[in-house]
């Protein structure tokens, strides 16, 4: 009865020291996040425009990162950058910003004055692809730091790292709206002869 009580005792206090610092874990992650969204299907030969968006960042002056993909399977064709989000800004920073052969974008903006520092969700950056591979392909768009950053990819009014989570999206190439409609018709039409075939080879025997 004693070891039962002890190890009851050791168990609950395991619990509880598990449950404060997963608590303190949380809590010490960063409220804002830096995030890529796309379509969660897109069809084969299609195209998609995916968001590079901020949300709830505090104090954003600037951005700079990089997204990839997995090269061969979709390819980008082109941005628009969020240029309102300040008065008055310098850049795009990168000339070239897309490089399909390592499936890669790349690109930066930053403010300038007598333009003030912005609080709260933000579209950066609307990029635009094509498909190029065939149906039952994935790819995750991933963002990653720029060169030069050593922890995050949004920056304050002082030039200082805004800390914020990452996001990545998944994209799965389907096969087009259309060739469904023609998959139901052929799934009827083997359905058919599949009877057809095992009513004769009842009559054989």
């Amino acid at each position: 009865m004693k070891n039962r009580t002890t190890l009851l005792v050791g168990l609950t206090l395991t619990m509880l020291l598990c449950g404060i610092f997963l608590g303190k874990a949380q809590a010490d992650l960063p409220t804002t996040i830096l995030k890529i969204e796309a379509p969660a299907e897109v069809p084969t030969g299609g195209t998609f425009t995916a968001s590079v968006i901020a949300q709830d960042v505090t104090n954003l002056y600037g951005w700079e990162f990089i997204a990839n993909w997995t090269a061969g399977t979709i390819n980008c064709t082109g941005e628009t950058l969020n240029t309102a989000l300040w008065t008055d800004y310098l850049g795009p920073w990168v000339a070239h910003p897309i490089d399909n052969t390592k499936g890669e974008y790349a690109q930066s903006l930053t403010a300038r004055l007598p333009a003030v520092a912005v609080n709260g969700t933000f579209w950066l950056t609307n990029v635009t692809f094509q498909v190029i591979k065939g149906p039952c392909n994935i790819t995750d768009l991933n963002l990653k730091l720029a060169p030069g950053y050593t922890a995050y990819c949004l920056v304050d009014f002082y030039a200082e790292e805004i800390p914020h989570q990452f996001v990545k999206a998944s994209v799965h190439v389907i096969i087009p709206e259309f060739a469904t409609f023609l998959m139901l018709p052929l799934l009827m039409l083997f359905s058919t002869s599949s009877l057809v075939i095992a009513k004769k080879m009842r009559k054989r025997r």
